[in-house]
């Protein structure tokens, strides 16, 4: 289960609001999210742990980092994990959206 439930919260806005938060559309998150989900499907068949974080706010904690630029720490103890782990995060998101 997610520590935080972050996404929730931001969804309630209009598409408006939503993208002046996130930064994007509600679709182009939506279709973000989808990316990922199937992206953790296919390697769930090879094992690993279980996240702490879900695909929304996965991508939120991305999208929050390029639109506000607030350190790694800052994001970690908003989304309730560690600097190193939002770090990692970030950096994991970009690679399967392929954002380098």
């Amino acid at each position: 289960m997610a520590k935080t439930r972050k996404y929730y919260k931001v969804n309630k806005l209009e598409n408006k609001d939503f993208k002046r938060i996130v930064g994007v559309n509600k679709d182009t998150f939506k279709d973000m999210v989808k990316v990922i989900r199937k992206h953790y499907r296919d390697r769930k068949s090879k094992g690993g742990t279980n996240k702490s974080l879900s695909a929304n706010d996965e991508v939120l904690l991305m999208l929050e980092y390029y639109r506000e630029y607030r350190t790694f720490a800052h994001l970690g103890i908003d989304y309730g994990v560690s600097e190193s782990t939002a770090h990692y995060t970030v950096t994991k998101i970009e690679k399967i959206l392929d954002f380098s």
